[in-house]
């Protein structure tokens, strides 16, 4: 097979957005403090896959290596030093669960996963992914590289963004749905110890996805065209709406704003509840109800609930007494195990530095045992309060109130509150978000 060093143009197809509007009768049990009588239901909005203008990013995720498959495959050039991964979206674990339910399905069975073949030989690692879905990796492109090139930071950016059908689940059913994924190599992605020599050449020739597509939405109110973008992430759907022909805000701009099922929306001085949001057709439905007070939330301009909150040395106060001790609070979410927090460890010591004598600095370490806590606060002289809150980080299972509360879902996270609680600021993460942090506190409380 002879082997080439330039990829092949792909055609990416992009759906058509339509909007369809109906008028239902709903019943509003948002536990927002809201009208409980039966309002109209607005609009039903129709979602279509998109990659172009992402404003969430991509996510990425290791493919899993196959194993007993492996004797299922033709066209494997090097059996001893290549292997076969994959990337699905719907586990066996739920496609059996939706089996056992009865759920009907005449999909093509090849369109459940995509299979990439990583490999070595001759000092030249290759990769090749099944875009076929023909379990046959003779007919397909191979992309040639040297070994070391996945290790350069800016390697990935060489490989190419392709549509493919694959099968998903969703509302108890199957169905097929388009992604926009990049595979490409990356042996750093994850850590290993104790590896055998067919480990360590497993995890080197590891495949990534990154996943560049969301759902895009149109509608109108008034006459007044938005648009709605929404992704599923960790903790279940992202959804931000916008005016149309204008950007969608991220994470750390003023007016930012980011929505789950079952928020309070204004849209066009209108008030709406996210409903539902549906994989089968992809829609996204909104109530309009009658809004005459939220509760504590975990935006800028509403109130944070007043929590209990624990020092590494066992004691317990609350959010307010130490809001009241100066009159701000500045809250630091982090953990010992989040790389991007221990990063900003020496630029958050100066901020206490320049700012500690005008508001409450409070970091929140989210780990399941404080001793980690204790010797890195100790060893890098973090001499302000340090909280602690027991859990089990990146994990779904979310048993601490104020977290769960306070939207607290990449780290670190960083509020800025008054004493009466209410949220000034808001952002998560390093670089220009822990900068704007940086320059509300200058614009704030520079004298």
């Amino acid at each position: 097979m002879k082997i080439i060093k330039t990829f092949k143009g792909f055609t990416n197809f992009i759906f058509a957005i339509s909007m369809l509007f109906c008028h239902l009768s709903c019943q509003d049990k948002s536990h927002s403090k809201v009208n409980s009588k039966k309002q109209d239901s607005y609009s039903n909005i129709t979602l279509s896959i998109e990659k172009e203008g992402n404003p969430f990013g991509t996510s990425s995720s290791p493919l899993n290596y196959v194993d007993s498959e492996q004797e299922s495959f033709s066209g494997i050039v090097f059996p001893d030093s290549s292997f076969v991964f994959k990337y699905s979206k719907a586990s066996e674990n739920q496609l059996n669960k939706l089996k056992t339910k009865n759920v009907e399905s005449d999909l093509q069975e090849n369109l459940k996963e995509v299979f990439v073949l990583s490999g070595i030989h001759n000092g030249k690692q290759f990769l090749i992914i099944d875009r076929s879905r023909n379990k046959d990796f003779g007919d397909d492109v191979v992309i040639e590289f040297n070994p070391r090139d996945p290790f350069n930071k800016d390697f990935k950016s060489s490989f190419i963004v392709e549509s493919f059908d694959i099968l998903d689940t969703g509302d108890n059913n199957l169905g097929i749905k388009k992604a926009y994924l990049k595979f490409y190599p990356d042996p750093t992605y994850l850590t290993y110890s104790n590896e055998s020599e067919s480990e360590k050449l497993k995890h080197q020739l590891q495949i990534v996805a990154a996943d560049y597509g969301y759902q895009l939405g149109e509608f109108e109110i008034g006459h007044q065209p938005f648009e709605v973008s929404v992704k599923k992430g960790l903790f279940g759907h992202q959804i931000r709406f916008k005016e149309k022909n204008v950007k969608f805000l991220n994470y750390g701009e003023a007016g930012f704003k980011e929505y789950r099922l079952k928020d309070t929306v204004n849209l066009g001085n209108k008030y709406f509840k996210i409903d539902t949001i549906t994989s089968f057709p992809p829609k996204l439905k909104l109530s309009q109800i009658e809004f005459l007070e939220t509760d504590a939330g975990f935006r800028v301009g509403s109130k944070s609930n007043n929590f209990s909150v624990q020092h590494l040395d066992g004691s317990i106060t609350d959010l307010k007494s130490l809001a009241n001790e100066k009159g701000f609070v500045l809250l630091d979410f982090w953990g010992t195990w989040c790389q991007p927090c221990k990063e900003l460890t020496p630029e958050l010591k100066n901020l206490h530095n320049e700012y500690g004598d005008q508001i409450s600095f409070v970091s929140l370490a989210y780990e399941l045992e404080a001793d980690p806590v204790k010797k890195y606060v100790s060893e890098n002289e973090m001499n302000w309060y340090q909280g602690f809150i027991m859990g089990k980080p990146k994990s779904r299972k979310i048993e601490s109130r104020m977290i769960k509360e306070l939207r607290v879902e990449c780290f670190p996270t960083f509020l800025v509150l008054d004493k009466d609680l209410n949220i000034l600021f808001r952002t998560c993460g390093g670089g220009a978000y822990f900068k704007s942090l940086k320059q509300y506190l200058d614009k704030e409380f520079d004298n």
